[in-house]
């Protein structure tokens, strides 16, 4: 069989195997949604448990950055309205606007904590389910 065959005509993974790609797809979600996409499309028709953890994966990447970019736009709304308003104190806006920032941290920091936890549990054997994203990709 040569290398250029497709992921479906391949041998299906060595359970070690399985454990590897899964753990790479959840710590690759630190990076972004790019790396546990790219378990599911290249390694995922492989191994159903696989597809089904860099499934997971890719649903908090894509969940977290959602919620990242709308609480940024909420930020770029705060500052329209600023400019806006009379010469005065900003206080309040200054405040919203570094609640925000804190807030987008710390969307990243649980995205952190949770794909370390989910790479670990996988790479036990076990199977991992976030307990916040949107399950967008089925």
């Amino acid at each position: 069989m040569s290398d250029s065959a497709p992921a479906a005509d391949r041998p299906p993974l060595t359970p070690d195997d399985e454990r590897l790609w899964a753990s790479v797809a959840h710590f690759g979600t630190v990076l972004g949604f790019l790396p546990p996409l790219l378990v599911l499309l290249l390694v995922g028709p492989r191994s159903r448990f696989v597809r089904q953890e860099s499934r997971e994966a890719l649903n908090l990447a894509v969940t977290a950055l959602l919620v990242w970019v709308a609480l940024a736009l909420l930020g770029r709304v705060c500052g329209v309205f600023q400019d806006g308003l009379p010469p005065g104190p900003d206080l309040p806006f200054v405040i919203l606007v570094f609640l925000l920032g804190v807030a987008q941290l710390a969307v990243w920091l649980a995205v952190v904590v949770l794909s370390v936890v989910a790479g670990l549990r996988v790479q036990r054997g076990g199977g991992f389910r976030h307990p916040l994203p949107l399950r967008l990709v089925r």
